[in-house]
């Protein structure tokens, strides 16, 4: 049951990891529970855009608590992760809660690094959520936020069940069942590590399996679409040569999976912009250059140009060396009004490589 002033909360589109994790802060400070509530509104900002001041007035009347939006942002803030800012906003002491600063640790040191989504052989929830809201899913957006919620709330309740230090169920007995097969981790949030902490807390093999087979279909989902993307990226792209020997690739898709193939063909671009079909644009750089210092410092310049100029709003992600007018998630956001080849010339005239 929900207590407190909260009623409903207010989540970027599609969210991933930190935010559904902050959600899960949110949601045992309201109800004194690792577990999903029934009675919980949410809502989600689809704008890269701040909300206005009668949505923030219609938020505050609501109830609402906003997660990661407008000048709740995380790096706004600076701070770590949507995480931390849950666990300040809420005033909650992390002295007696080795849980939750685990949790805020591991939300930052993810969003500093990415980490979380390499693990496992991306069966992991971090990589799979993000799948979940690609075309061809088909899962509703609240079935996805719920279902890695329950991911966050078994790890917790697991550490939580730790310290007391015996769970309902022995790890040895799990070889004993005929549970779904998924690769064996200890890693946070892997379907490996899921998979075990279900058990060991006791949860019945049937809700286990439904609760592996939900994952282990976006998998293979994920895979398929990769492998079509794949196949068919190069025959959908424009290539543009620039700079000293470099290629830059252009793509007119709403499906981010055929511009990030582009980086996986015989001859991969240094830079794609991809171009979907609401008109915000996205500049993704070639992984073998996002270790370099002096090409990431040259992509955060163009994004400063990119704001000097246009009137629409542009993101630097410094984990992956990509600047966004908008993404799937942020569907509603202003497109930019700058043409594409005016964004190239931009390219060719800031970035260093």
């Amino acid at each position: 049951m929900i207590s407190g002033s909260y009623r409903k909360a207010v989540l970027p589109g599609n969210p991933v990891f930190d935010k559904i994790a902050a959600l899960c802060v949110l949601i045992e400070y309201i109800t004194g529970q690792l577990a999903w509530p029934n009675e919980l509104t949410l809502e989600y900002w689809r704008s890269n855009d701040n909300p206005g001041a009668d949505t923030k007035k219609r938020w505050e009347t609501e109830g609402s608590f906003v997660i990661d939006v407008g000048e709740k942002k995380y790096h706004s803030r600076g701070i770590g992760s949507a995480v931390t800012g849950a666990i300040e906003d809420l005033g909650i002491n992390l002295d007696n809660r080795e849980d939750l600063k685990w949790l805020m640790d591991v939300a930052d040191r993810n969003n500093k690094t990415g980490y979380l989504k390499g693990y496992s052989a991306k069966h992991n929830m971090p990589y799979l959520i993000r799948e979940l809201y690609k075309p061809g899913s088909f899962v509703n957006g609240n079935t996805a936020v719920e279902a890695g919620a329950h991911v966050i709330f078994t790890a917790l309740r697991y550490r939580q069940m730790k310290k007391v230090g015996s769970y309902p169920r022995s790890t040895d007995d799990l070889a004993k069942t005929s549970l779904p097969y998924v690769p064996a981790s200890d890693e946070p949030f892997t379907l490996g590590s899921y998979k075990k902490q279900m058990f060991c807390l006791g949860e019945s093999l049937p809700e286990i399996e439904a609760r592996l087979k939900f994952w282990l279909d976006a998998k293979s989902r994920a895979d398929k679409a990769d492998a079509r993307a794949a196949k068919t990226a190069d025959e959908k792209a424009t290539i543009v040569a620039f700079g000293d020997g470099k290629n830059l690739a252009t793509i007119r898709t709403d499906d981010d999976r055929l511009a990030r193939a582009l980086f996986t063909g015989n001859r991969p671009p240094d830079i794609v912009i991809g171009q979907p079909r609401n008109g915000c644009v996205q500049i993704l750089s070639n992984r073998k250059h996002q270790g370099n210092p002096r090409f990431m410092k040259s992509v955060e310049k163009l994004t400063e140009l990119l704001q000097k100029v246009d009137k629409a709003s542009w993101f630097f992600d410094s984990r992956i060396g990509a600047v966004m007018n908008g993404t799937r998630s942020l569907k509603e956001s202003v497109p930019t009004i700058l043409t594409i080849e005016a964004i190239i010339d931009m390219i060719a005239s800031t970035v260093e490589f």
